[in-house]
């Protein structure tokens, strides 16, 4: 499956961000999670078996609240073993 981790600068703490992604990820059926990192980004982990369906959630996230700087996005390894999108702390 499909699974990319991503990282999104700009001022996107403290305005709703993240529970924009939870949002935009349930309507996508994308699996995965978001949190704030202590460096101001928002850093999250996404899979879907339709790569176009996760790269349509990549893209939308330039359009989320606040002020969205960057949006990078890598292949990621790592297994999503969760049902689900959820907002993980920290």
């Amino acid at each position: 499956m499909p699974t990319r981790s991503f990282t999104v600068t700009g001022a996107v703490q403290g305005v709703g961000f993240r529970w924009y992604v939870l949002r935009l990820a349930r309507r996508l059926g994308v699996r995965g999670s978001v949190r704030n990192s202590p460096d101001g980004a928002v850093r999250g982990l996404a899979c879907h078996d339709d790569p176009a369906k996760l790269e349509s959630f990549l893209g939308e996230l330039k359009a989320g609240p606040g002020r969205v700087d960057s949006v990078l996005a890598a292949e990621s390894y790592e297994h999503v073993s969760w049902p689900d999108f959820r907002i993980e702390s920290g």
